[in-house]
């Protein structure tokens, strides 16, 4: 490769959204040489997650599990906190550009990219959040964002010259000039835009991995826990116990697959939800919380009484209970 061929090199952030396949778009009709990389997180929507997987629309994209290092470095301990969720969304921009940066720099390539577009959300797509993200992972004045460069600061490198005319100028929140670029670029095989790509921000599952590191199973946050953590319903009946109830055949399956090691619980004289138990030990109390539990979403009447059985540190036990009152429903739930 040749010194001009290195210095319009550029590596790119791959979201697997429409601003990461415009942003690439533009970069490739620039006629710069691109290379893409997605990091998994195991926090990213399946969607967004499955058009990196698939190289991104054509786009050469490589896919790195960062899942556990991640969990760890970033979500477990946040340096800039959470926004409206469990979402360190500073802390992860300068995660992503630090790895990035690195991936980069064994390629050749000195300029990396992005799809940002400055103003779309408040909390993290500011100049000044680009700034700390920048400056957090050291790649201050490395980062192109070519969607909205005529905006925003731009590293004084040949190929971020390239970014310019409309495609520069996207800004806020409206994604109408996205959707006119995608259509006159042929750009269409991308998810819906949904505001968020990333679960974290979702309330649900924010209270589920704050509940989840607070009381992490194995002692530490494991990566291979999170998938569960959005299957089910889920309630924490103690400290040291923890339920999930299946609410279908399906999600059932997906426990017995993400959580084989857990304790079992379910109606032993009629169909029912089953569910997985996490917890060191089960007291005469809390077998009969559990059996409640399982009561709640099986009984037809609240003064139904069913028999449960529950499979746990290699014992079966059979508990007659009935429903557990709202207001020990609205305590557990997680």
């Amino acid at each position: 490769m040749s010194r001009s061929e290195t210095k319009r090199k550029a590596v790119g952030l791959f979201g697997g959204g429409l601003d990461s396949m415009l942003a690439f778009e533009s970069m490739r009709r620039a006629g710069v040489a691109i290379e893409g990389v997605h990091f998994d997180t195991g926090f990213v929507r399946e969607t967004h997650r499955d058009v990196a997987r698939t190289g991104g629309a054509g786009y050469d994209v490589e896919t790195i599990d960062v899942r556990q290092r991640y969990l760890e470095e970033v979500v477990a301990a946040p340096r800039f906190g959470y926004g409206s969720g469990m979402n360190p969304c500073h802390d992860c921009r300068a995660f992503m550009l630090s790895r990035a940066d690195e991936w980069a720099a064994e390629r050749g390539a000195d300029l990396l990219f992005t799809g940002d577009v400055v103003g779309q959300r408040s909390h993290d797509q500011s100049h000044e959040a680009f700034r700390v993200a920048e400056r957090e992972s050291g790649t201050t004045g490395r980062v192109l964002r070519p969607l909205s460069a005529e905006y925003v600061d731009r590293p004084d490198h040949p190929a971020a010259e390239s970014a310019s005319g409309p495609a520069a100028r996207l800004q806020g929140r409206s994604r109408r000039e996205q959707f006119r670029l995608a259509a006159d670029w042929g750009v269409t095989d991308y998810p819906t835009p949904s505001g968020r790509c990333c679960r974290l921000a979702e309330p649900a599952f924010a209270r589920r991995i704050r509940d989840y590191l607070e009381h992490p199973p194995a002692g530490s946050p494991q990566a291979a826990d999170i998938p569960r953590l959005a299957i089910g319903r889920h309630f924490r009946l103690a400290w040291d116990l923890k339920v999930i109830l299946a609410r279908s055949e399906d999600e059932a399956r997906s426990l017995a697959r993400w959580a084989p090691g857990s304790g079992q619980c379910r109606p032993a004289d009629r169909p029912g939800p089953e569910g997985r138990i996490e917890g060191t030990s089960l007291d005469s109390d809390a077998l009969a919380d559990v059996a409640a539990l399982v009561a709640s979403y099986t009984a037809r009447d609240p003064s139904d009484e069913i028999e449960v059985l529950v499979l746990f540190d290699g014992r079966e036990r059979r508990i007659r209970a009935g429903p557990a009152s709202e207001e020990s429903l609205t305590l557990w739930r997680v």
